[in-house]
């Protein structure tokens, strides 16, 4: 369902529904003795609403199926056209083309870091790592948060395997598990780990139970920002003249 609200998704149904209705339509004329060529103007004139005078005269038989070739033929076009509008009305095209250049960008990146989820953790990770000039791609779901997101992004569920494959994991040389719950850091480690048995993989956590679990699945560094934040704290009061370092 989610897939249909895509309207890039909406304009190739629609254009392959109405390639059907057309085949259908002209091999139904053919059946009526119409030629090729007036069974296709015949069609197109027929689910356009054109109008135009029909080539040959309708029998009964013809008159029934150019009824039914309106109502799907004439309900199909207005679907495909009202899905192309959109595209092209609501700017949906300039952003395909961005993404279409993002994509090409990914793949030709090699050994960059996919950061998992753009939450407080993950801006600064990308920050921390850009300002290291390191490549990164950024994998969230969420549409809204990608639209702020200065660095190379795939929109996706990162459990998904094939979002994984967006971004570029086959040559990818860390991952950064960086989602809100252990429980989807957990799963993004699993999978990672079996597509690439190699690959780093350091993975957010904000239950100490859930430390164990992370290893066990394959992540390679656990860290707990809470834990993090509150040692340097402690460290500021210990030894307030130790250089501050910013804790998200």
């Amino acid at each position: 369902m989610s897939r249909m609200r895509d309207p890039f998704v909406r304009v190739r149904v629609g254009l392959g529904i109405l390639a059907a209705v057309i085949l259908a339509g002209t091999v139904g004329y053919l059946l009526f003795g119409f030629s090729l060529l007036d069974s296709i103007y015949q069609t197109v004139s027929t689910i356009t609403t054109v109008g135009f005078n029909s080539p040959h005269s309708l029998d009964a038989g013809s008159k029934a199926f150019t009824i039914v070739l309106i109502l799907v033929g004439v309900g199909t076009a207005l679907y495909t056209f009202s899905a192309v509008l959109e595209v092209l009305i609501e700017g949906h095209m300039r952003d395909l083309v961005r993404r279409r250049r993002m994509e090409r960008d990914i793949d030709r990146m090699s050994g960059h870091v996919i950061i998992c989820g753009w939450g407080r953790v993950g801006r600064e990770v990308a920050r921390f790592l850009a300002n290291a000039r390191c490549q990164v791609v950024v994998v969230d779901r969420d549409t809204d948060r990608l639209n702020e997101i200065p660095y190379a992004s795939v929109h996706g569920d990162v459990t998904d395997d094939e979002t994984l494959l967006s971004a570029g994991i086959e040559r990818a040389a860390t991952l950064v598990a960086a989602l809100d719950t252990d429980a989807d850091n957990l799963y993004v480690t699993v999978a990672a780990k079996s597509m690439r048995p190699d690959l780093q993989i350091i993975a957010r956590v904000r239950n100490e139970s859930s430390e164990p679990k992370l290893v066990r699945a394959g992540a390679d560094r656990v860290v707990n920002p809470q834990h993090l934040g509150g040692d340097r704290m402690a460290a500021f009061v210990t030894q307030p003249h130790v250089g501050t370092l910013s804790i998200s």
